[in-house]
C-alpha cells in the first residue's frame, strides 16, 4: 500500500523540535521519488523510480461499502496522499502493472551499476564505531569474519523502527542506566533512544454477507481459485494483485 502519513504528524515532529520534518519539508521528498500513474500534480510526480498504481480489482460490493460510509458522514476521497488522510477510499499500491513494486526494484537495483556502490547480502551488523562525538564506520560480521567499515563523510543508519535504536544502543547510544544494566558502556546518552515507538490502530471489522461478491465467495470454491489463478497469470489483475 502507498500511503504517506497525515500532515498533521509531520507538522507536530517539527513542533517537538525537529526541524526539516514538516508536511512542507518532507513533500517535495515525496515528489521527488514517486512514478505516479496520474503524472505530474500539486501533490504527486509521474517520473520518479518509487511507482505509484490504482488497485487492479473493482467490487460492487467495495462501492456500496463506501456509500454507506457517506450516509454516516465519512466522506469519499479520491486521494489519501495530499495530507488528509481522513475520509473512505482506495488504497493506491506500490505496483507495476500487477506485479509488486519494491524499493529494490526502484532504487537499489539501477543503483548497483555505480562504481562507488558495493553490496553486501546476509551481513549482521554488530554495532557502530563512534570517535569523540562522531559515527566513522561499523562493525559488522560476514561469511563467519568480523569486519570494520569506515567512513570519510557520513554514515547513514536506516535498519527500520526496531534494529535502528537496537544498534544505537549497543554501540552506547541511548538512556544510560539501561546501558549500564546490560553491561553497555555509555558513549553518548539520548534518552528517547528505544523509547516511546508506537504503532498505528488499525481494526478490522468481520460481517457475514449474502447475494454479494466477495474475496471469499471467490476463493472458497475451485472454480473460483482457478479463475483467480487466470485472471492475474494472463491479466495481472483480480484477487490475487491485491495488497
Amino acid at each position: 500500500i502507498y500511503m504517506r502519513g497525515q500532515g498533521a504528524d509531520y507538522d507536530h515532529w517539527r513542533q517537538l523540535g525537529n526541524p526539516g520534518w514538516s508536511w512542507d519539508d518532507v513533500h517535495p521528498y515525496f515528489l521527488k521519488s514517486e512514478g505516479h500513474h496520474s503524472g505530474d500534480s500539486t501533490h504527486h510526480r509521474g517520473g520518479g523510480e518509487w511507482k505509484v498504481s490504482r488497485q487492479r480489482l473493482s467490487w460492487e460490493i467495495l462501492r456500496a461499502f463506501q456509500d454507506a460510509a457517506a450516509e454516516s458522514g465519512i466522506m469519499p476521497r479520491d486521494d489519501f496522499n495530499d495530507g488528509n488522510n481522513e475520509g473512505s477510499g482506495f488504497f493506491e499500491v506500490n505496483q507495476n502493472k500487477g506485479i509488486r513494486w519494491n524499493a529494490a526494484k526502484a532504487f537499489l537495483r539501477p543503483a548497483l551499476r555505480r562504481a562507488n556502490l558495493r553490496l553486501l547480502i546476509q551481513a549482521h551488523t554488530d554495532r557502530l564505531l563512534i570517535e569523540g562525538a562522531r559515527c566513522t564506520g561499523l562493525r559488522f560480521r560476514w561469511q563467519g569474519r568480523s569486519f570494520a567499515a569506515t567512513a570519510r563523510a557520513g554514515v547513514l543508519l536506516a535498519a527500520g523502527a526496531i534494529n535502528s535504536p537496537k544498534l544505537l544502543e549497543l554501540s552506547g547510544i541511548g538512556r544510560g542506566e539501561l546501558l549500564q544494566q546490560l553491561g553497555i558502556s555509555v558513549v553518548h546518552e539520548s534518552r528517547g533512544v528505544g523509547e516511546n515507538l508506537q504503532d498505528h490502530l488499525q481494526i478490522r471489522t468481520v460481517y457475514q454477507v449474502s447475494n454479494a461478491k466477495t474475496l471469499n465467495t471467490v476463493a472458497n470454491s475451485w472454480i473460483g481459485k482457478a479463475t483467480m489463478a487466470a485472471e492475474y497469470a494472463l491479466l495481472r489483475r483480480g484477487p490475487l494483485s491485491m495488497a
